[in-house]
């Protein structure tokens, strides 16, 4: 199964509570090994342009690819700030 994660979680974030962003705090759950951000966008709301969503899932994953936990976000942050944050946070896995 191939699947399309955004970020490695690294171990020392696994089980963590960790601020992203001023309204947004993640729980790691102690299993996700991977994590991906869905953005989330009903007809009359799309743009053309999904990352600029301000409706988002965080979806963590194991090892396996299995879905471990989802977190849902609402007009909090939109879904490139999101990632940039991210990405400050966690290594960024190629």
């Amino acid at each position: 199964m191939i699947e399309d994660f955004d970020f490695l979680i690294p171990t020392e974030y696994r089980w963590q509570k960790i601020a992203i962003a001023e309204k947004i705090v993640l729980n790691i759950p102690q299993s996700a090994m991977y994590l991906a951000v869905n953005p989330l966008e009903c007809e009359e709301e799309f743009s053309g342009f999904q990352n600029l969503s301000n409706r988002q899932q965080i979806i963590y994953h194991a090892e396996d690819g299995t879905v471990v936990s989802v977190e849902d976000f609402e007009h909090e942050i939109i879904t490139w700030q999101l990632m940039s944050e991210l990405e400050k946070v966690l290594k960024r896995n190629y």
